[in-house]
């Protein structure tokens, strides 16, 4: 008969599931894991213990991480276990994305997303090996630092060699909703300013351009006073 391996349970400091952050350890509990005779898998019973960690990638397609080459194979794949501990009566273990090269749940699908499982074989008190495994755990989701930010400053490429910083607002989606940009063009230094498809754009050889979205209008709240010409289509109407 087999041993009775309950789901693992993940957990992050500072983070909730099922959103995790890729770069910080995440913790991983699965257990009491007993015997068909309830009696407790312990550390001196066990002859094999550890987890596998898998993902699903839009589409439905699983596979799971192989530790020994650094990349995800078809789920079926024989991998190496990842090392457990056991401690209060439950086996334990820290999953962390060293080389950042596991995690990389995207923000706007929401894919991939991921899962553990942990795989058990032990000795009973009359020397019989029984197997066991876990159901998976509850899927979760990893992202990068900032990923999952509303508010974002990037400079482009760099600070030392910037051609462009960007500072955007996001919505509940994380879609841009406004920015305010300044960048070089060739030569030229140009600034915009944006919200929805509204745009303003400053050019440093002295032009200003106001572009409403769509059907809306140009409103002046107040006075206008021109100094020079207002051309309409290109026609002079004024003075």
């Amino acid at each position: 008969m087999a041993l009775v391996v309950p789901a693992p349970v993940l957990s992050q400091p500072k983070s909730t599931a099922p959103t995790f952050s890729a770069v910080m350890p995440i913790n991983v509990a699965c257990g009491p894991v007993t015997f068909p005779d309830g009696s407790l898998l312990t550390l001196q019973a066990a002859e094999i213990s550890g987890w596998r960690l898998f993902r699903e990638l839009n589409g439905g397609i699983r596979q799971v991480w192989n530790p020994d080459s650094a990349s995800w194979q078809p789920e079926a794949t024989e991998v190496t276990l990842g090392p457990v501990f056991f401690q209060n009566d439950t086996w334990q273990s820290i999953v962390i994305d060293t080389d950042q090269a596991i995690f990389a749940t995207d923000v706007t699908t929401g894919f991939p997303k991921y899962m553990l499982r942990c795989f058990f074989r032990g000795k009973d008190a009359e020397g019989n090996s029984h197997d066991g495994s876990s159901p998976s755990s509850a899927q979760f989701e990893a992202f990068a630092p900032g990923q999952q930010d509303r508010g974002v400053i990037s400079i482009v490429p760099d600070p030392e060699t910037a051609t462009e910083m960007r500072l955007s607002l996001r919505d509940a989606s994380l879609t841009e909703q406004a920015h305010i940009s300044i960048r070089r063009s060739g030569s030229a230094f140009i600034v915009e300013l944006a919200a929805g498809s509204a745009l303003i754009t400053l050019r440093s050889n002295g032009a200003i351009t106001v572009n409403p979205a769509g059907a809306a209008q140009l409103r002046v709240e107040g006075d206008l006073n021109v100094n020079g010409r207002v051309l309409v289509r290109g026609i002079v109407v004024h003075p």
